[in-house]
């Protein structure tokens, strides 16, 4: 079915809600997710605001657990957007802010790090921007090399530049709108992130993910960083808002991951499944159903439904209708 906001879903079905696990579910909650975000971004211009995105990164050692590293990153970023410090740097600027973490794996380990999409009162000049992220740099520091709580685990501060010059621990910047939705996890890259090669050995979880099922599982330490992840993750926000951002642009109140993922919109049936056809080829393959929901959502109702008809008989084996 495609709803009315162009998001295609599968209806009729139990879904299980993990934005984190599962790569069907993952798909429908970016894609609202990602609408929410155009609608804020649309609305702010309108008003004459501004936007840039804030990177933050932390250093990691390949033997350091995703949990403590993941901890003490939120931990840190509190302390970012606490205190009079914060609040006098917010209101200079009149600073909003959406803030997505994301998690890669590399030869180092784990290296989670966020991205954080800053709404501002007005367009930052250069010169703004380069206040903003030296002084978000110094609370940044300050809090990565303090230990971590519960394991006593010494965080390196980041460098503020590399040997280039350009700044490394934090990053601020214009983007377009679809990189921040790139950034903040919410692009629509489920069915492709296996022909793409991570930066400098990195790869996504989808990647982790997919070289797993490549390698029919034969790889331990890749199921296990896998596991670790989708333990750790449990419950976590993909997402997190500023207080009174949504309300302050009439955006509907947040819904969970499950919420989202089992919401039955109104809309246009686009294709009925048999039971035997979504069990025997569907159901079975990730790559398959994201394909179709693509199709739903790129064309109109008719020309979609002829083209899953057309990719599901290919799928079962069928000869192409030669008309």
């Amino acid at each position: 079915m495609r709803g009315r906001g162009g998001t295609a879903h599968y209806t009729g079905l139990v879904r299980c809600g993990s934005v984190w696990a599962c790569p069907c579910c993952s798909y429908v909650i970016c894609r609202k997710r990602a609408g929410e975000l155009g609608q804020l971004l649309d609305r702010h211009t309108a008003i004459g605001g501004g936007d840039c995105m804030a990177t933050l990164t932390v250093a990691h050692d390949l033997e350091t657990p995703l949990k403590p590293l993941r901890e003490h990153v939120a931990r840190a970023w509190q302390f970012v957007v606490s205190g009079a410090p914060w609040k006098r740097m917010r209101d200079r600027y009149g600073i909003q802010f959406v803030r997505g973490a994301e998690q890669t794996i590399g030869p180092n380990g784990w290296h989670p790090h966020l991205h954080v999409l800053l709404v501002t009162r007005r367009p930052l000049s250069s010169d703004d921007m380069e206040q903003l992220r030296g002084w978000m740099f110094k609370r940044w520091a300050k809090a990565i090399a303090r230990p971590h709580k519960e394991t006593g685990l010494q965080f390196r501060a980041p460098l503020e530049h590399g040997g280039d010059g350009k700044p490394v621990g934090v990053v601020v910047g214009r983007m377009r709108r679809d990189e921040y939705i790139t950034k903040l996890g919410l692009a629509d890259e489920l069915a492709s992130p296996f022909t793409k090669e991570g930066r400098n050995g990195r790869r996504t979880p989808w990647q982790l993910l997919h070289d797993i099922w490549a390698a029919n599982g034969s790889k331990k330490s890749d199921v296990d960083r896998w596991f670790e992840y989708i333990t750790e993750m449990h419950g976590a926000r993909q997402l997190t808002w500023s207080k009174g951002l949504r309300a302050r642009y009439a955006l509907p109140p947040e819904q969970t991951d499950l919420e989202l993922a089992a919401q039955e919109e109104q809309g246009i049936t686009v294709y009925s499944f048999s039971d035997a056809t979504w069990d025997d080829l569907i159901a079975p393959n990730v790559g398959l159903r994201i394909r179709i929901l693509q199709l739903a959502e790129s064309y109109d109702p008719d020309e979609a439904a002829d083209r899953i008809t057309k990719l599901v008989d290919k799928a079962a084996g069928l000869q192409p209708v030669p008309f």
